[in-house]
């Protein structure tokens, strides 16, 4: 009898076919798990297992395959069996899982919807639809007032009912403030792009072909070039593939100019390799392709060909599978911040230098919202 567990993948379109022979039991069940998991990682939400070649599954097994059930489930994927070895029906059949694991959804009419509205660019498929208050970004900090601020004013997102920020006190620890009742969520600023109202757009953007992720300018120069607009601005909930950017590590109100030489090295963290690599974020902020002297100061380029420029924070959390489909961007924000962690805040930035430049932070795919800016 064969000792381990065997998984041939066979993609088919947007499903994954999982072929598997050996034993599903409490030393194998976990890399059935990891394998599913990397298969919804990179963008398939249907799984069909074939346990024909199952010789022995034990409950360790059985919970692997309905945790993953539930998972993709709650994301609108699918799991089930398409061929049964008598040896999991069997055990199957006495918990009264077989109609679970057999039963097929019929396909839901709103992918299709999805997909007659997409546009492809940069090998990237964008899928748009229309919803129906206020976001930014900028330097500031959680406190009463300015002097108990003075010396932990950071980078900050608004987003909506919260705002979150980075310290520069040292400790690298994110905060955040969430509307719950009576508390209104508040934050002293240095400077902030704000954003009020709602977003008119949103976007689903998934990988259309060989492409593994996609550049933030490219990201972005793709959504400004559907929108037709010179300034818009977004929200976006997207699994990083690395992020390139800078933190202060010191309050930038001593009076000092933190970019000057040698002192920028002390008082400004900049990722020095793309940071945060399969991580889900929260990124927020206004990208422009005209020139205005209000945003002028505060906006860099986003890439070299481009003719975008802009200003994005991004808020990092550990990595959490997205809905495939109606996903809610309020309800995901409360979610992440009252059931997960923020693990960092960053500006995102291009690092253009020759030779040892980074590039510019990368996505995998995720959910963008957007509208047009009046500044």
């Amino acid at each position: 009898m064969q000792d381990n567990l065997n998984i041939e993948v066979k993609l088919q379109d947007k499903t994954a076919v999982l072929e598997l022979s050996g034993r599903l039991d409490a030393n194998w069940a976990g890399h059935l798990n990891d394998n599913i998991e990397k298969i919804i990682r990179s963008g398939i939400y249907e799984v069909i297992l074939d346990t024909s070649g199952i010789q022995y599954i034990s409950s360790a097994g059985i919970r692997i395959l309905v945790k993953q059930y539930k998972n993709l489930q709650s994301i609108g994927g699918e799991l089930s069996i398409n061929r049964f070895s008598e040896q999991v029906e069997e055990v199957l059949n006495m918990v009264g899982m077989v109609p679970m694991f057999s039963a097929k959804k019929e396909k839901d009419s709103p992918d299709a919807k999805l997909s007659t509205e997409a546009f492809t660019a940069n090998g990237y498929r964008f899928m748009h639809t229309f919803s129906g208050n206020q976001y930014g970004v900028g330097l500031g900090a959680i406190g009463t007032d300015f002097e108990d601020c003075k010396t932990r004013f950071g980078e900050f997102l608004a987003l909506g009912d919260a705002v979150a920020y980075l310290p520069s006190s040292g400790n690298g620890i994110p905060d955040y403030t969430l509307r719950t009742g009576q508390l209104i969520p508040k934050i002293e600023s240095l400077y902030a792009i704000l954003m009020e109202g709602e977003f008119s757009t949103r976007y689903r953007f998934i990988s259309d072909g060989d492409a593994r992720s996609i550049g933030l300018s490219e990201l972005m120069k793709s959504v400004h070039k559907h929108q037709i607009r010179d300034t818009v601005a977004f929200l976006m909930i997207a699994e990083s593939g690395g992020l390139v950017g800078t933190t202060l590590n010191t309050s930038p109100v001593s009076g000092e100019d933190p970019f000057t030489f040698p002192q920028i090295r002390d008082k400004i963290h900049f990722t020095t390799e793309p940071a945060h690599q399969r991580m889900l974020t929260v990124s927020t902020g206004v990208i422009t392709s005209a020139t205005n002297e209000k945003l002028s100061p505060y906006i860099r380029p986003l890439g070299v060909d481009s003719g975008l420029s802009g200003h994005i924070h991004t808020a990092v959390f550990p990595y959490q599978m997205l809905k495939k489909r109606d996903l809610h961007m309020k309800e995901t924000i409360h979610m992440l911040l009252t059931e997960s962690e923020i693990r960092d805040i960053l500006h995102l930035t291009n690092d253009t230098r020759e030779i040892q430049g980074l590039g510019e932070s990368q996505f995998i795919q995720g959910y963008l919202w957007c509208s047009a800016a009046t500044l």
